[in-house]
């Protein structure tokens, strides 16, 4: 998560401004609540969307002459990668509204009304500031982990966002949707066996079929 990028485009290059009421008003915390829910469940639906499509495709591979089946897992590779970016823009929006909550438990916490807190000065003041151990207890309380909690704190006290970008690699490997799609073939195979044994049990044997 490269938490300066978001901060940006709530329109802020200082992030101590999300602290202050005089320049982060509570309708505009609340208005970005609601759109950071939105793109949330938005997001949530796509990767649904992608793994029903995911499904479908290795039931198409599954199915297929085995001269179409490399194409079919290539597709199915496509779609769970759209999946997994889909996924990505899950986590951020549910971690930037995370963020945004915790604003809003900070200045609830600080009790500060709608006055200016000089919060850049207040939190780099000492280690053991008030102020900063007000928004590092607002921060465990919603971000996901210790890493999210001293990374914004970091941020937060000298701008440095220490963000880690996790790197795609571009390599192609389709063993996984084969494996995927056999044991999709394997318990179909199975299925199909069953329900003919049972067809079987149902029908009268040819000796007794008078009886």
């Amino acid at each position: 998560m490269n938490w300066t990028n978001f901060i940006r485009t709530l329109g802020f290059d200082e992030p101590t401004s999300l602290l202050s009421p005089a320049a982060y008003s509570e309708e505009e915390i609340e208005e970005d609540l609601l759109d950071l829910e939105m793109d949330k469940r938005h997001a949530r639906n796509m990767v649904e969307r992608k793994g029903d499509q995911y499904d479908a495709k290795l039931d198409e591979a599954a199915q297929a002459p085995e001269w179409m089946v490399e194409d079919l897992l290539r597709e199915a590779d496509d779609i769970e990668r759209e999946k997994e970016d889909w996924q990505d823009e899950w986590r951020q929006h549910a971690d930037r509204r995370r963020l945004v909550k915790s604003v809003k438990s900070f200045r609830r916490r600080i009790r500060s009304g709608e006055r200016d807190l000089n919060v850049s000065e207040l939190i780099a003041d000492t280690d053991d500031s008030e102020v900063r151990r007000t928004l590092h207890d607002a921060l465990k309380d919603h971000m996901r982990s210790t890493k999210q909690v001293n990374d914004l704190l970091q941020l937060f006290t000298d701008g440095r966002d220490l963000d880690r970008s996790r790197a795609d690699g571009n390599a192609r490997d389709l063993s996984k949707h084969e494996e995927r799609m056999r044991e999709r073939q394997s318990g179909a195979s199975t299925g199909a066996a069953e329900s003919r044994e049972r067809d079987e049990r149902r029908s009268p044997s040819r000796a007794g079929a008078d009886d």
